[in-house]
């Protein structure tokens, strides 16, 4: 994976579903328009507050910082695993932690060591 690329996503949760979509509008390394890649690091961003998505080590999900450290970090992965980002693909968001971006509902989490249907975000 090359260097963490920043990609702007709203705040609210429903945003969080809008991430994927964003994805295909940054590069791989540093917001050049090259297509994102399966395992890929990037970072999330509120373009109203330059507040980046975090996750803290009880997998608890959030946009309330600034920083752009180990927290913020995520790795894009690709259900059908190697290969350019494409609009409809089926990716996973790997936290710096291993764990996986997960929805309960309305909320979301990084807590869960498996990929499954509660782990899937479409482009």
């Amino acid at each position: 994976p090359q260097r963490p690329t920043t990609v702007a996503a709203m705040a609210t949760h429903a945003g969080l579903r809008a991430v994927a979509a964003a994805l295909l509008c940054l590069g791989a390394s540093g917001g050049s328009p090259s297509p994102l890649v399966h395992g890929d690091e990037v970072f999330f961003t509120v373009p109203a507050t330059d507040h980046r998505m975090t996750v803290e080590d009880n997998g608890y999900l959030h946009a309330f910082w600034t920083h752009h450290g180990v927290w913020q970090h995520f790795t894009i992965e690709r259900k059908r695993g190697s290969g350019q980002l494409l609009d409809g693909d089926t990716v996973y968001l790997k936290a710096w932690s291993g764990k996986y971006v997960q929805r309960d509902g309305a909320h979301f989490h990084a807590v869960s060591d498996a990929t499954n249907e509660e782990e899937e975000f479409v482009v």
